[in-house]
């Protein structure tokens, strides 16, 4: 009948009404995804995040690795860099030590979770020279140190550069003068306690500009070129 007819018409109507709602309402309560850009500052980790990371704390820390020689954020591929650290107290202070603790340099990407890389894109050692160093008398010189990866192949475009105490069942710890309880009147201090040393934006380019060179550095035309292909071919040939 008409009734039933205009019954059934009402019916849908109220239907289609109710679901254009619950859906826009739905849609007002789904998160944006995230977009996941270049710099973007929500996706860039601090130094101190990275210390979270690598020692799930990021302060309370008794002792602190810190730089005593500047490190040049600006390298360059297969190209010799050197710097040192010395052991701080947490006030800045320097501390003398009597024994030695093992560090090493490692190299991490700048992502949200920091990678530990241990290899270039040649499937080589990222990583050659001195790469782990005993700290003496509070102070470790890494030289000659090599990066065999330009950044720009990693996600924003630069790197961190870590120096942490190495845990060892023969060196897990150190002694300080200016007590009785340890050896030779030094406090024991464990690897646990020294703040690893975070220096963030490492950039690594494959090579210096020859314009940027002053003329007495400047190498013959093409020479540059080949040498620098040389030493990259020669690198990537030892593990």
């Amino acid at each position: 009948s008409l009734n039933e007819l205009l019954s059934e018409m009402t019916s849908l109507k109220t239907s289609l009404r109710t679901t254009t709602i619950e859906d826009s309402v739905r849609k007002s309560h789904t998160p944006m995804p995230m977009q996941s850009l270049p710099g973007n500052a929500s996706d860039i980790p601090t130094p101190d995040y990275v210390v979270n990371f690598l020692c799930r704390k990021s302060s309370g820390f008794r002792y602190q690795l810190g730089l005593s020689s500047e490190v040049s954020k600006l390298l360059y591929r297969e190209r010799n860099f050197e710097f040192t650290v010395e052991l701080l107290d947490e006030h800045g202070d320097r501390v003398e030590s009597h024994s030695k603790l093992n560090l090493v340099l490692e190299l991490y990407t700048s992502e949200s979770t920091p990678k530990l890389l241990m290899t270039n894109t040649g499937g080589n050692k990222i990583l050659k020279g001195q790469v782990e160093r005993e700290l003496v008398s509070g102070a470790a010189k890494f030289d000659k140190v090599q990066i065999r990866e330009v950044s720009s192949h990693f996600r924003n475009g630069w790197f961190f550069l870590v120096v942490r105490p190495k845990p060892s069942k023969y060196s897990s710890s150190m002694h300080l003068a200016g007590s009785a309880r340890a050896p030779e009147g030094g406090v024991t201090i464990s690897y646990e306690e020294v703040k690893p040393l975070v220096v963030d934006r490492i950039v690594v380019k494959a090579k210096k500009n020859k314009e940027m060179l002053p003329s007495a550095e400047k190498p013959p035309a093409g020479k540059d070129e080949e040498e620098d292909d040389k030493v990259f071919i020669e690198g990537d040939t030892q593990k």
